[in-house]
């Protein structure tokens, strides 16, 4: 697309359509489109990688820092520096190449994956992080990885552990309110272990009173936190040039 300026010069316009949205969507409350198309699979935070809620998730702070250790991990994992650097037509030196058989090539595959690429983030995010994943190339770059993955597994944990502790409350309050005293589920409660109707009450009114920091998973996942230590500033910095 083009537009002429006021001195009748053309004027190239480059429009992002993935960004736009259809009035229809505002008029009903739908969130803008900048906040609901972002990214690509592979670098999607993980609770923004179902395409069935994608368009109406919530969009946090979070998942960008989230998307960021996917970039930095899925680079640092996937290539090597080259020995020769390869010239191009124009441009640089080609100086990193994907390495034959790196390692994640399924997470490439296309949306058709993307329930199997869901599986797998959640097994990386909340499995032990194996630095050796990372290539010779960019090892200064483990031990930074290694912190970044347990400051979003311990948000996510304390996330889970949140819910659940709210959905046994909700389990109890119901309990108390006899649409469990005389059903089946009964007969498998100790009465030990039944915190009383007013407990219930209580730390649900806590929970609500306390929320959940979710625009950075519980402050665990901040750019505060995510800045790197001096030694690891440095390769940072080379990772940037080459790119």
């Amino acid at each position: 697309m083009y537009r002429l300026n006021r001195k009748g010069a053309v004027c190239g316009v480059l429009n992002d359509f993935d960004m736009s949205c259809y009035r229809g969507d505002i008029v009903n409350g739908l969130p803008p489109a900048y906040l609901r198309n972002t990214g690509t699979l592979p670098y999607l935070a993980l609770d923004r990688s179902d395409l069935d809620t994608l368009h109406t998730a919530s969009h946090f702070y979070c998942h960008d820092l989230e998307s960021f250790f996917y970039v930095m991990f899925l680079f640092t994992s996937r290539h090597v520096l080259l020995d020769t650097p390869i010239k191009r037509a124009s441009g640089p030196p080609q100086i990193y190449i994907v390495f034959p058989g790196a390692p994640f090539d399924e997470w490439y595959k296309g949306d058709d994956d993307y329930l199997d690429l869901l599986r797998k983030k959640r097994q990386l995010l909340m499995g032990d992080f194996d630095a050796e994943t990372v290539s010779s190339s960019f090892s200064a770059f483990a031990p930074w990885l290694v912190s970044l993955h347990g400051l979003i597994r311990k948000g996510l944990q304390a996330r889970a552990a949140r819910e659940k502790e709210r959905e046994d409350l909700l389990f109890y309050k119901k309990f108390w309110e006899e649409e469990y005293v005389e059903s089946e589920h009964a007969e498998y409660l100790d009465d030990d272990d039944i915190p009383s109707a007013d407990m219930v009450e209580e730390r649900l009114e806590a929970l609500d009173a306390e929320g959940f920091e979710q625009e950075t998973l519980g402050g665990y996942v901040t750019c505060e936190n995510f800045m790197p230590l001096p030694a690891e500033a440095g390769s940072l910095k080379m990772l940037v040039e080459l790119s």
